[in-house]
């Protein structure tokens, strides 16, 4: 495989000075030419794993694959792996599509590539045509207020890394994340959360994909106009790997709040991804400080003391007595000397309106286990593929069964109280649902059966609940000869 630079991606930021400076570090890449191409591969009857191959820039720091006519077939899934790490993501064609045939991004310069190619499908295919690669960063300004940089390392989970343009990202629900506007120029900015410390030489780690998040391109709206004036409110996409918004998977947010008067006393905290030159292995990772509040230069800007550095720009202002956030910093002015950093407050009527306008977009289905199965030895369980969001198909499977068992997986509402089903011969065993119907199939050789199930293109069922759980013929593991599994209730949502 040969790989040739067709194009240089790299953005150099020009010097700038040191009144009110937008926050961010700059992590330029090359585009690479690459061939890579499973072709047309059919399954045959059973499930089998194919290696594709590799993807190798060398020097490169970290990579992006950028994919063309891949085709995955229901049930077929695309994995990744950093040769340098391990890291791994999954596509199927789903999550392929809202990444926009992109990868996330890996550590190192080679990626492997395997199709996971589900039993009966044909015309499965990995393409890959070019990667983009990582070349190091170009630092920002160290915006320190007075001559002693205060900030200490901190791991709150509400705010996360923006890469490749270094900002900072936070969450303020499940899915809707605020930066700066000067950080989301391009569409292809991901958010990173869980960030690993920096080399001793200050270069970025990449934390896994499953910890990688795109903003979805069509729910995105942005100020960039100078201070008290810069602003990005965006939501995120599901994350390809585990299929959870980025609230899912950290389960904390901010709560954005107007701000109050200024007042003697009140503290200003930022929390965020600078740059550290007296601490290499900090730099760009999380950080925080906590400096004195002061008048901003304008009616929607914030001022403060706090430390910031590049990268900082888009982390939150929050008021330090109420943990709540009251704007988003995006520029630095403070020095060993004077001066303060400043952000944009939530007093802005297009900013309120924006955060009003993306919240409702995305109410993210969910499926949730509880109970557990019966039976001796491993129970038969329940699993999901995909989500019941309206207008998609979600998967409910059954694993651990015996091979090729006759199936059935009940649908209905959820019991109050489990049900005993010790009366029939079934020790051990509860009935956790209503069942309003139930659908037969066969589990297959390796003790899987999978049902798939579409939820109706219909606003007026989000939020609707429906429960299902499986019984599954086992001679011997119960007097009756059946077992059931443990059960999942599902939450119709909207992607």
């Amino acid at each position: 495989m040969r790989l040739t630079i067709t194009s240089l991606c790299a953005s150099v930021l020009a010097p700038l000075s040191m009144a009110q400076v937008p926050d961010v570090v700059e992590h330029p890449s090359r585009r690479v030419a690459c061939s890579l191409d499973s072709g047309f591969v059919a399954a045959g009857p059973q499930a089998r794993v194919i290696p594709v191959g590799e993807v190798r820039v060398p020097g490169a720091l970290n990579l992006r694959l950028y994919f063309e006519r891949t085709n995955l077939p229901d049930g077929t899934r695309l994995r990744l792996t950093s040769v340098r790490d391990g890291a791994i993501e999954l596509f199927d064609a789903r999550s392929l599509a809202d990444y926009q045939d992109y990868s996330s991004w890996f550590n190192g310069e080679a990626v492997r590539l395997e199709l996971l190619v589900a039993a009966g499908t044909t015309a499965n295919r990995v393409r890959v045509i070019a990667a983009d690669a990582g070349e190091g960063f170009i630092a920002g300004v160290q915006t320190i207020c007075g001559p002693v940089d205060d900030r200490v390392p901190s791991t709150d989970p509400r705010q996360g890394r923006q890469h490749p343009t270094g900002c900072t990202s936070w969450l303020i629900d499940l899915h809707t994340v605020l930066t700066a506007g000067h950080c989301t120029a391009s569409t292809a900015q991901q958010i990173h959360f869980n960030v690993p410390l920096s080399s001793s030489t200050g270069t970025i780690v990449l934390p896994p994909p499953e910890h990688q998040y795109r903003y979805d391109t069509t729910a995105v709206q942005r100020l960039s106009n100078g201070v008290g004036q810069d602003w990005t409110v965006a939501s995120t996409l599901r994350n390809a790997t585990t299929g959870l918004y980025a609230g899912q998977r950290q389960r904390e947010y901010y709560t954005l709040v107007t701000p109050p008067a200024l007042a003697a006393g009140q503290q200003i905290r930022i929390t965020g991804y600078g740059t550290d030159s007296d601490n290499r292995d900090r730099s760009q990772t999380q950080q925080t400080h906590v400096g004195a509040r002061v008048n901003g230069s304008n009616a929607t800007a914030l001022g403060y003391t706090a430390d910031t550095t590049g990268g900082n720009s888009g982390s939150p202002v929050v008021l330090e007595n109420t943990g709540q956030a009251i704007g988003i910093h995006t520029h630095g002015g403070c020095s060993s000397t004077g001066g303060f950093n400043s952000g944009t407050a939530f007093n802005r009527p297009d900013f309120i309106a924006a955060v009003a306008a993306i919240r409702p977009l995305k109410r993210p289905g969910g499926y949730r286990l509880f109970g557990s199965g019966c039976g001796t030895g491993t129970p038969p369980s329940l699993a999901n593929g995909g989500f019941p969001d309206i207008g998609t198909s979600m998967a409910i499977d059954v694993t651990a069964a015996p091979a090729n068992a006759p199936t059935v997986i009940f649908f209905g509402a959820r019991l109050a109280t489990p049900q005993s089903l010790a009366s029939i011969n079934m020790p051990g065993c509860n009935l956790y649902l209503n069942i309003d119907v139930g659908i037969a199939l066969n589990a297959n050789a390796s003790g899987q059966a999978s049902l798939s199930v579409a939820i109706p293109n219909s606003s007026d069922i989000i939020g609707t609940q429906f429960s299902n759980q499986a019984a599954v013929y086992a001679p011997g593991r119960t007097p009756a000869d059946v077992v059931v599994t443990n059960a999942g209730e599902a939450t119709v949502g909207r992607f």
